[in-house]
């Protein structure tokens, strides 16, 4: 099972986005540390690695590690969507947006341009003919 789930979390990882990456960590940390308080099996392996500070298969340990290297890919990203200056972007980007929503509707035309947009409208290019 860990060898299948390695090999999808590859592919997932490969081809999504990478400021998915920002959505992940806000799912995944909270889910894994939930289901890892909720697993059955907490007591054999929490009380083997408490009583022997070697032991190789402490969840909790595995945990913090990839916690702290999704914590760290997180970091790493947000710098460089900072030093790339796509947040401020993407901010100035939904201010003109929210600034043209907000903004009055142009006004109605005159009555006496009406019937030639009108007849703008209506008019369509005629499709050429090649004739020999």
């Amino acid at each position: 099972v860990g060898g299948t789930l390695g090999v999808l979390l590859y592919f997932w990882n490969t081809r999504t986005p990478q400021a998915l990456v920002l959505v992940e960590s806000a799912v995944l940390l909270p889910a894994g540390l939930a289901l890892l308080l909720l697993d059955p099996a907490r007591a054999e392996w929490a009380r083997a690695a408490a009583s022997a500070p070697g032991y190789d298969n402490n969840l909790i340990a595995w945990f913090i590690g990839g916690a702290a290297m999704q914590l760290l890919a997180v970091s790493l990203l947000c710098r460089h969507f900072a030093a790339l200056g796509i947040a401020s972007r993407a901010a100035w980007s939904l201010r003109r947006t929210l600034q043209a929503l907000a903004a009055p509707p142009p006004p109605d035309p005159s009555p006496a341009t009406a019937p030639l947009l009108d007849q703008d409208r209506s008019v369509r290019p005629r499709p050429r003919v090649i004739t020999r």
